[in-house]
């Protein structure tokens, strides 16, 4: 990933009060995303076993959703991004 620092700042210190441009490696929502579809198909365990497979499909269709409407905003992010950077 990388730290943007605001224009004039060469340095932050502990305590400073600063906004910072954060590009992170991984995108967070997918993480989360991945976990809310773990403990949703962990959730279906103890159920009959066609209600089961119900469950888990619903929780793998939820979870293609979601990452799908990530990557979205990540496109629209680095469309964004992209023209801020070209005069």
């Amino acid at each position: 990933g990388s730290v943007k620092l605001p224009e004039n700042v060469e340095m932050v210190m502990p305590g400073d009060a600063v906004n910072l441009e954060i590009e992170l490696i991984t995108d967070v929502a997918m993480e989360k995303a991945e976990a809310d579809r773990d403990v949703a198909k962990q959730k279906c365990d103890g159920m009959p076993t066609a209600q089961q497979d119900r469950c888990r499909n619903d929780a793998d269709a939820a979870y293609e959703q979601a990452k799908t409407a990530a990557m979205h905003q990540q496109d629209a992010a680095d469309e964004k991004a992209a023209q801020t950077r070209t005069p």
